[in-house]
């Protein structure tokens, strides 16, 4: 997948400009993510929702019952 930080001609946090797989910011210092995770995990939701809608959940914050202490990346309800 390639980032999309590129298109839209951003840097790293370590002032590298991204590449093609976003290597440059793999360690967001700030937000502890990495970037291509990142960008990864929101067309994988975009892609899912597309299919089953808002029953699709990113990071979801109520996730203490079924996954403690870890939050997932993405929730499905009902499904």
């Amino acid at each position: 997948v390639a980032c999309q930080a590129v298109e839209a001609g951003k840097k790293a946090p370590n002032g590298k400009p991204h590449e093609e797989l976003g290597d440059a910011a793999m360690v967001n210092p700030r937000a502890k993510h990495a970037t291509r995770h990142k960008y990864l995990l929101k067309r994988l939701v975009k892609t899912l929702r597309s299919a089953w809608g808002m029953l699709i959940e990113m990071e979801p914050t109520a996730h203490l019952s079924y996954s403690n202490p870890k939050q997932p990346d993405v929730a499905a309800a009902n499904i």
